[in-house]
């Protein structure tokens, strides 16, 4: 599965250094509504279409969803006018940052399974 991911990382960078002169938004807004869809479908497709009944879970979804959407803008305003290979490096180091901060925010250490 990591050499998956990988693999498609890979091809998003190529495909967003390709598509240089295309303004962030429509980039942005074509990977929103395909990734709109492809959620509806697969969560009916597995009956789980549910919402959730705690107010924490509806926040840290929206928390997610609006991070993700800035993370997601930033990383192609950045492959768009930074090199490739300076975005790919700092792209990388994001694991070393995810582990910090889960271990800070939610208590759990890296190898520790909760």
């Amino acid at each position: 599965m990591a050499v998956a991911c990988l693999f498609l990382a890979t091809i998003i960078i190529i495909t967003l250094r390709y598509l240089q002169n295309v303004h962030h938004g429509v980039l942005n807004t074509f990977l929103y509504t395909w990734a709109f869809g492809q959620s509806i479908i697969l969560a009916f497709a597995f009956g789980e279409f549910q919402v959730p009944s705690d107010s924490m879970d509806i926040f840290a979804m929206a928390s997610v969803g609006a991070l993700m959407t800035g993370g997601n803008t930033f990383l192609v305003l950045a492959l768009q006018v930074e090199e490739a290979g300076v975005v790919a490096l700092i792209r990388t180091s994001e694991v070393i940052f995810t582990f910090f901060w889960q271990w800070v925010v939610v208590g759990v250490k890296p190898d520790s399974v909760r």
